[in-house]
């Protein structure tokens, strides 16, 4: 049967045809099929990576210049200060005697403050003043003799002077290093004069009886700076005994020691933070300018020689300047905030956009 077909050559050749034509066929579906599954896995992978490499674009504030105190504390009397039970009498420091005094510092005399200028451990040291009462619960009934209270304000010249450019800061941040004292454990809450409502408020920052940083961040700085100044805004700070008014029992006077005080405006910047678990890179901002209409973009790829990566969990500030830079950690673009609301909407590498907007003072 075997040489009957091997003599056919017909037959052979149409059998060895017919395998070779399986065996190709075979191969073609198989490598369809391979790639098709490859593809699947790789789409899968984008998407992946996509859904978690999310970007958050909000606003922020920016790194802004330390600025120095201007001279001595302002100490002032209590009536801004009373207590629940004492009715206010007047505004900030019309009622009563000034509550305080300098005790030391290196600079000596009227020019003491100096010595706040930096954390060199050359300290300016401010104390309350009043009448000590221990014995005689009825003269407490005399506030004139029993307020004892630390009420020194501080004066710090900023660089804003026109409304208009009060929309092209976002924040107000204190930084004080130094420490109260006082056997007791009384603190010394710190205030930021609120140029609107004419009074003094408590921004929640503490001074405690321990040598360190004391930071606080305040939203809204418009009404903190003063502009009433033609030539330069300013932002008065108050240091206040923060059990200042009708006290019979203390025994000690509290002290603030002051190494470093400042304030700093910070810039309107544009957070943009990686929320997922995978790194991602920055392509290109929009901006859209709602008031006229005007559409620009800032293709990052193109414009810097360097790539914008945002590690994972991690973040990128974007400040308005005069230029376009990256310095591994803030991103700097050549563009100034007009008037009237911005639309900005961020793009990263795998497509994933997010949009935040500034609205503008006209």
């Amino acid at each position: 049967m075997f040489k009957k077909l091997l003599r056919n050559k017909k037959g052979t050749a149409e059998i060895v045809g017919t395998a070779l034509f399986l065996v190709i066929l075979f191969f073609f579906f198989s490598n369809v099929f391979l790639f098709h599954n490859r593809v699947s896995r790789e789409m899968d992978q984008v998407i992946a990576d996509k859904m978690n490499s999310a970007v958050l674009l909000e606003t922020t504030s920016g790194s802004g210049n330390l600025v120095n105190c201007t001279g001595n504390p302002i100490f002032g009397g209590f009536a801004a200060f009373q207590s629940a039970s004492q009715p206010p009498t007047g505004p900030p420091y019309t009622v009563g005697p000034p509550y305080g005094k300098i005790m030391s510092g290196t600079g000596g005399g009227t020019d003491s403050y100096i010595d706040t200028r930096a954390q060199d451990g050359k300290y300016q040291v401010l104390t309350e003043t009043g009448k000590i009462e221990t014995t005689d619960v009825a003269e407490c009934k005399n506030t004139n003799l029993d307020y004892i209270c630390l009420n020194a304000t501080y004066q710090f010249n900023v660089t804003i002077t026109k409304p208009e450019d009060l929309r092209l800061i976002k924040a107000i941040t204190i930084s004080f290093y130094g420490r109260s004292y006082e056997t007791e454990g009384e603190a010394v809450d710190v205030y930021l004069y609120n140029v609107q409502r004419k009074t003094f408020e408590n921004t929640g920052l503490k001074i405690l009886d321990t040598v360190d940083w004391y930071n606080v961040t305040v939203p809204n700085p418009e009404r903190y700076i003063s502009l009433e100044n033609p030539t330069k805004g300013i932002v008065k700070v108050n240091y206040l005994s923060d059990q200042n008014g009708f006290y019979c029992d203390e025994k000690q006077y509290c002290q603030l020691w002051i190494d470093f005080h400042s304030v700093s405006i910070g810039p309107m910047a544009l957070k943009v933070s990686d929320l997922g678990g995978k790194d991602t890179r920055l392509v290109r901002l929009w901006i859209t300018e709602v008031n006229t209409g005007n559409h620009l973009y800032i293709d990052f790829e193109e414009e810097l020689d360097k790539e914008v990566w945002i590690a994972a969990g991690s973040y990128v500030n974007i400040i308005f300047g005069d230029r376009i830079d990256y310095d591994g950690k803030v991103l700097t673009i050549n563009y100034k905030i007009p008037s009237g609301n911005v639309i900005f909407k961020v793009l990263n590498n795998l497509g994933n956009t997010a949009t935040t907007q500034i609205e503008g003072i006209v």
